[in-house]
């Protein structure tokens, strides 16, 4: 949940004029946008879980993070009488702030939601999206962009039998070779799913804190680190005490792995999902989280956020990776030109972000000389670097 930063809570512009009121403003076709300022209604918070269904959008989200106060902004988009987009935001000076994350977001609703938002405060300059999956290229307004992550999302089918069906040949033989060989080797195993209602507090607390520490020790064993701090963990167990839907894998009573989805309108989002790694030759990482997609459709959902991290497991069960991209509007060419250190900011970071992918991902999937030699000195550096990180903190 700490994978994106947390949102500023900037002040909001002072002296608006006609704080409070409903602005509506009649675009093209039947599309008809509204502001709602300094508020987010009922009828929202329950239109973003539905539209979306992706935790960073949700109100519950912003509550955890202790972002919802003072109140947003929000703005809702209705198109024959039905709702078909809300965004929160926040103003600070010239500048706004959409607070709802990992969402697609088509041309038409961009160019609704900059046309309102700029038409109804005229000193505002830019708009920023801090992750969003855009469907498009190109605006009536000035933009620029970059990627710097992705999020993997499964569309589910109505039964767990279709799923299993729409899965390649390899993968079946994958999941059924080693399920049964778990289950020949290990008489005694179990997996069972239970919703957060079925089980007590403390024994999902037990649950997540082993869940996170197989990461640690998995993570360990590939010589990496896993960062979980106190906060995420505490949002997390809030979370899962509300919505979640937990998947418990035991050999003899005993735990040995699980995961934890919690379900945003007719999605689940999975939180944790881990094994213990000295089962990892019965490739149990990939039985659960396919156990736990499975669970996901038995209870109705219409898809699964697998969220962030280019593993090969997830495009393997049929998840779709989308990019996550920030993103900055400006009011017009003559604003962008008048800032130059937004624009020089932005254009650095997309060359970083598109070096580091191509360092992560493009190289080591290469097998000429030079991109081995690039992908073991840049695995060298970044094991020299948590060496340091480790020593330091250890003094």
């Amino acid at each position: 949940m700490a994978h994106l930063p947390d949102a500023p809570v900037p002040p909001l512009l002072g002296a608006l004029p006609l704080e409070g009121e409903l602005i509506k403003l009649k675009l093209a076709g039947s599309l008809i946008t509204a502001i709602h300022e300094n508020d987010v209604p009922e009828f929202a918070v329950a239109a973003l879980d539905r539209l979306y269904g992706s935790l960073f959008a949700s109100v519950r989200h912003l509550q955890l993070c202790n972002d919802y106060y003072p109140l947003p902004h929000t703005w809702v988009c209705y198109q024959q009488g039905e709702i078909t987009g809300v965004l929160l935001f926040r103003i600070q000076a010239s500048h706004a702030l959409v607070l709802t994350e990992m969402i697609m977001l088509s041309q038409v609703q961009a160019e609704a939601f900059a046309h309102s938002v700029f038409a109804r405060y005229p000193l505002l300059k830019t708009i920023s999206f801090n992750a969003i999956s855009p469907q498009f290229y190109a605006l009536n307004f000035p933009l620029q962009s970059y990627v710097f992550s992705e999020n993997y999302i499964l569309d589910l089918p109505a039964d767990v039998d279709t799923y299993r069906a729409s899965l390649g040949k390899s993968s079946r033989k994958t999941i059924n070779g080693y399920g049964n060989r778990l289950r020949r080797d290990q008489p005694d195993f179990s997996w069972e799913a239970f919703s957060f209602a079925e089980l007590p507090v403390l024994t999902q607390q037990m649950l997540v804190h082993r869940l996170q520490q197989f990461k640690r020790d998995s993570m360990a064993a590939r010589n990496k680190e896993a960062v979980i701090d106190a906060e995420e963990s505490r949002r997390i167990l809030q979370l899962a005490s509300e919505c979640g839907l937990f998947g418990m894998a035991r050999i003899n009573g005993q735990l040995c792995g699980g995961s934890l989805s919690c379900r945003i309108g007719d999605n689940y989002v999975m939180l944790l999902s881990a094994a213990d790694p000295q089962l990892e030759h019965y490739r149990l990482g990939l039985l659960i989280c396919y156990w736990s997609v499975c669970d996901c459709i038995a209870r109705g959902a219409s898809q699964c956020h697998l969220l962030w991290g280019r593993y090969q497991y997830k495009s393997q069960l049929l998840a779709t990776r989308y990019d996550l991209v920030r993103l900055t509007v400006y009011r017009s060419r003559w604003q962008m030109m008048l800032m130059p250190d937004i624009v020089l900011r932005m254009a650095m970071r997309k060359k970083w972000y598109r070096m580091r992918q191509w360092l992560l991902h493009e190289v080591q999937q290469r097998s000429d000389l030079s991109s081995r030699l690039i992908t073991r000195l840049v695995s060298f550096a970044v094991q020299r670097v948590r060496a340091f990180k480790r020593s330091s903190l250890s003094t």
